[in-house]
């Protein structure tokens, strides 16, 4: 979904992240993973705050599994604030806070359970650096972890008709692109490039290809909980694949998160 007009830089903004919200919605095996991971963590009652809320579908199980006290959603979008303000207009239990969330704090001053869908394609792209940066100290985080796993991949294996390999390499050289070859979905996660583990926070590991079979790098996330996986990308998700052609034996990935978003740099550097 894009937005084709030229509008206030603002409202784009706003907007265009309120289209992401309907395509996690639209991600059905993403939600039902969350179900049952919530249901495994066994956690019932007391203060939970959601990180980002969005347009509540979470929200909704949240208060359905955990049956909380006190649910805090914490959202930034003014469009999903307004709409979740209806939405739970009769629901005592639940508090909406428009801002950030490293930078709220519970009246309570703590959370049993803090519940958040910040990763994105490249596991820290958006915005699990806020959940390294809170202002109060969660008993428990869901989930609480997570890998970017890479694969090198044959070209031929890409079944793309328009483009040809040596084009690929001189037009995507250093740009990391998501959903580009949406017929693709082989994934075997081959390299572990990061890890990010709440409290520990994010860990690049080894980057070196050299010896890999292909000439497409393609990244894909995993979701994990208490050390088991919840969930891994594939070509239906709302996360999906990132690729790369490979024209290097190492690159060099770099995330730095500013308020509610991630900067990614990416080269190869060998």
């Amino acid at each position: 979904m894009d937005i084709l007009n030229e509008i206030d830089p603002d409202k784009y903004m706003a907007v265009n992240e309120f289209l992401a919200f309907l395509g996690v919605y639209e991600d059905e095996e993403r939600i039902s993973a969350y179900k049952k991971g919530l249901a495994r963590t066994g956690i019932k009652g007391g203060v939970v705050v959601e990180a980002g809320a969005g347009l509540g579908k979470l929200s909704e199980i949240i208060l359905e599994i955990v049956e909380p006290r006190v649910l805090y959603l914490v959202e930034t979008n003014e469009y999903c604030v307004d709409f979740l303000h209806k939405k739970f207009s009769g629901v005592p239990e639940v508090r909406i806070i428009e801002g950030f969330v490293e930078e709220f704090e519970p009246e309570e001053k703590y959370a049993d359970l803090l519940v958040h869908d910040f990763f994105g394609p490249l596991l820290y792209d958006e915005s699990l650096g806020a959940l390294d940066n809170l202002s109060f100290q969660p008993q428990r985080v869901f989930p609480d972890g997570g890998y970017l796993w890479a694969q090198a991949v044959p070209w031929k294996d890409m079944r793309e008709e328009v483009m040809e390999l040596e084009m690929f390499k001189k037009v995507f050289d250093g740009i990391l692109v998501q959903d580009l070859f949406p017929l693709w979905d082989q994934f075997q996660p081959q390299l572990k490039v990061a890890e990010w583990q709440f409290s520990k926070g994010l860990k690049m590991l080894d980057t070196d290809v050299e010896g890999f079979n292909g000439e497409v790098l393609v990244f894909g996330l995993e979701i994990r909980d208490r050390g088991e996986k919840l969930l891994i990308a594939n070509a239906k998700s709302n996360w999906g694949f990132v690729f790369t052609p490979i024209t290097g034996r190492k690159f060099q990935l770099k995330y730095r998160y500013r308020l509610g978003y991630t900067e990614v740099t990416f080269s190869w550097v060998k």
